[in-house]
């Protein structure tokens, strides 16, 4: 399963109006990509700072287009929570703990770890363009938002969360609509957590063990039945010239 970050693209400061956000809010209860239960609109908290869980609706698989369709069930075209974040400055996308390295857009060399556990600091202490991170074999410091990240990364003050999703394959027509409700163009980042890859990796593991022990075992029983076959020739070859020899007696 998939984690999945919607996020205006190109604009780390953007932040969608009250009526944009009820009017995005509307269109899911409408398309019922959240369940009936849920508010529709904000609620009277002071924005910017809203945070936002929904749980799938009936027509949750709306979210996805026509090939995941075909790929998957129909129970695995959904989500397990949909979220929208608005922060009082940029944040960094996906979770930290989720990026495997982080490169220099000069030299490209890798960065430290340690380097990359300072970012949210820097991001809560200093605009995004004062935050940078110190190149060793460059001896200077990169602009934060140039560094090269893997997977993608992202900066921004809203963010829409998929957690738990079936497939990053999502319906086209409905993100553009988001887009036009929202006011901006999104930018989707695909996040998977290490211990779904370490259990995936795991089972390709033990199947990889199991078709060369399978292998193996088939080539020996191959050897085994070819060893005997030239045997078998072998004896026959022997009892057709015992038989010749009495002939000729």
């Amino acid at each position: 399963m998939l984690s999945i970050y919607l996020c205006p693209k190109s604009q780390a400061k953007y932040l969608p109006s009250d009526t944009q956000l009820n009017q995005w809010m509307r269109s899911l209860h409408t398309a019922q990509l959240i369940s009936s239960g849920q508010p529709e609109a904000l609620p009277s908290e002071p924005h910017p700072k809203v945070t936002q869980e929904f749980s799938p609706g009936l027509g949750v698989m709306s979210l996805f287009n026509r090939q995941a369709h075909e790929a998957l069930l129909p129970v695995e075209l959904t989500f397990e929570t949909l979220s929208f974040h608005c922060a009082p400055h940029p944040c960094f996308l996906p979770d930290l703990e989720l990026i495997t390295s982080a490169q220099c857009p000069q030299c490209e060399d890798l960065f430290t770890p340690d380097l990359l556990q300072q970012i949210s600091l820097q991001l809560e202490l200093s605009p995004l363009e004062q935050c940078s991170m110190f190149c060793v074999s460059c001896q200077a410091d990169i602009q934060l938002k140039t560094v090269i990240f893997e997977p993608q990364a992202a900066f921004a003050r809203f963010w829409i969360h998929l957690e738990q999703v079936g497939s990053s394959r999502l319906n086209p027509s409905l993100i553009r609509e988001w887009e036009l409700s929202l006011g901006c163009s999104l930018l989707m980042l695909i996040a998977q957590r290490d211990e779904n890859l370490e259990e995936i990796s795991g089972i390709d593991g033990q199947l990889a063990l199991d078709s060369q022990t399978s292998a193996d075992w088939l080539t020996d029983l191959l050897s085994s039945e070819q060893h005997q076959g030239r045997n078998h020739y072998r004896s026959n070859r022997y009892h057709r010239r015992k038989q010749t020899k009495r002939r000729r007696r």
